[in-house]
Formats: structure tokens, C-alpha cells, sequence
């Protein structure tokens, strides 16, 4: 993260659709890729980049996650894009 803000990186959009969770990115993406998300998730916060975070909401499978999502955001709030 810090070479592509180095390089001139602005903002990042980050698709966490399953927000903190395997088994809705597996229903929601047909991914499990929860760890690689929040490192990037995390890795964002850390270099304070300006980051638009979007999720999919799709009932009964990961509704929970969108305040899971807002409140780590809220806590780093270089994520926050309203």
C-alpha cells in the first residue's frame, strides 16, 4: 500500500461484501477471502489513504457485517467516505 500511494494513489475503493465474514464472502462473491480483505482493510488504515468501502447487502446473509464494516471504519476514520 505504501508503493501505490508512494507512486501517486489517491483513493481506493474496497469491495468487502462479506465484510469480516468467510462464509458470506463464499454466498455473496463465491470467494473465501476474508483474511485478504481485512489485511487490506487494514493496510488502508495504516497508510491513512482515503478509501471508499463498499458492500453488497444481501438478506440473511450478511447484514451483520455492514455494522461490523461501519464501526472498524469509524475507529480508523481516514476509511470513512460518506
Amino acid at each position: 500500500m505504501r508503493e501505490l500511494k508512494d507512486a501517486g494513489l489517491h483513493v481506493v475503493y474496497l469491495s468487502m461484501n462479506g465484510g469480516f465474514d468467510d462464509d458470506a464472502y463464499e454466498v455473496v462473491d463465491e470467494l473465501r477471502c476474508a483474511k485478504k480483505k481485512i489485511q487490506a482493510f487494514e493496510n488502508l488504515a495504516a497508510e491513512h489513504m482515503y478509501s471508499s468501502i463498499g458492500i453488497i447487502v444481501v438478506p440473511g446473509v450478511n447484514e451483520a457485517q455492514v455494522g461490523k464494516l461501519f464501526h472498524a471504519a469509524k475507529e480508523n476514520l481516514s476509511l470513512i467516505h460518506i
